[in-house]
């Protein structure tokens, strides 16, 4: 089983999950741009270093 593949899906779970406790809980839009924008830094980190 491929590492990098199994961390990215763990990042991806676990934005879905904050983008969900943001979304409850109301706060502003902008938290929800900066998960995402976590998420998507973390993934490039994960593909630099497996590849």
């Amino acid at each position: 089983m491929r590492l990098g593949t199994v961390l990215a899906a763990g990042v991806l779970i676990a934005a879905g999950f904050a983008v969900a406790i943001a979304e409850m809980l109301h706060l502003p839009k902008g938290t929800i741009w900066i998960v995402v924008a976590a998420a998507v830094a973390i993934l490039a980190v994960i593909r630099a270093a497996t590849r």
